[in-house]
């Protein structure tokens, strides 16, 4: 999981931009002087004490853009969200009113996941689809990781209809993936415990997909996530086993062998 872009759960200081991935190069995006605009034009802004509100009530809305620090690179992200005040007590114990942000969307989309080279093009679009909505609606980036388990299958050879052609639901999928009913390419071992994550990420994404009985927050997807990230790592991962067979060599001749 791309650990900084957990920053962008809360609201942070407009001066304090947290260390974003480049989504094209994977160096630090940064805000540059002037490229952050405020709407100050709001009614609520302006005239927030005529309007009856505390400070810390202030509200709007901001866009602007980050730019790549990588000069090789130099990507340009879009990025708008919340603009807000809040009470913090800075280091010399003095109480202050700050202006803070929260991101609500991103152009292109920040990469969320670190996956294995192997992970299927059909997985990772799914994967790739919840990372651009997740800030603005966790609920629809859930369905979309729900979706990707969909193609997962797919890719492990699980069959999507039974023998009567009848569709199967993503649930029976997994337990035909679980129990080796189906053709997979994982051994057995390493099936089980991976589908203990999925099966997680399944009833989560059911809940948010079907019957949205529970509130869905950005926290909430980046934890899910990382279940998945943590089964294809666990399914995909790279076969050392020429590695691991050329290291025994050389252990039993006591020198390099070719």
């Amino acid at each position: 999981m791309k650990r900084q872009v957990a920053a962008l759960q809360q609201y942070f200081p407009v001066d304090k931009w947290p260390a974003l991935p480049c989504p094209k190069c994977d160096s630090t995006l940064t805000a540059l002087a002037g490229d952050i605009h405020f709407d100050r034009l709001s009614l609520r802004m302006q005239n927030w004490n005529a309007l009856g509100l505390d400070p810390d009530e202030i509200t709007g809305v901001f866009s602007g853009r980050l730019v790549c620090a990588n000069t090789a690179c130099l990507e340009v992200v879009a990025v708008l969200g919340d603009y807000g005040t809040n009470w913090d007590t800075g280091p010399t114990g003095r109480t202050d009113l700050y202006e803070v942000l929260k991101v609500r969307m991103l152009y292109p989309a920040l990469p969320l996941f670190e996956l294995p080279d192997d992970v299927p093009d059909a997985v990772v679009t799914e994967l790739d689809r919840a990372a651009a909505v997740v800030w603005a609606d966790p609920r629809s980036a859930i369905t979309a990781l729900r979706t990707g388990l969909e193609r997962l299958m797919d890719a492990q050879g699980v069959p999507a209809r039974n023998k009567v052609g009848r569709h199967l639901s993503l649930h029976q999928r997994l337990v035909d993936f679980r129990t080796g009913a189906a053709a997979g390419t994982t051994d057995a071992a390493t099936r089980v415990e991976a589908s203990d994550l999925l099966e997680a990420v399944k009833w989560v994404g059911n809940d948010g997909t079907h019957t949205g009985s529970t509130p869905i927050t950005a926290a909430d997807v980046l934890e899910i996530a990382e279940f998945i990230e943590i089964a294809l790592k666990m399914l995909y991962a790279p076969n050392n086993a020429a590695a691991l067979a050329r290291a025994k060599r050389i252990i039993a001749s006591k020198a390099l062998v070719r």
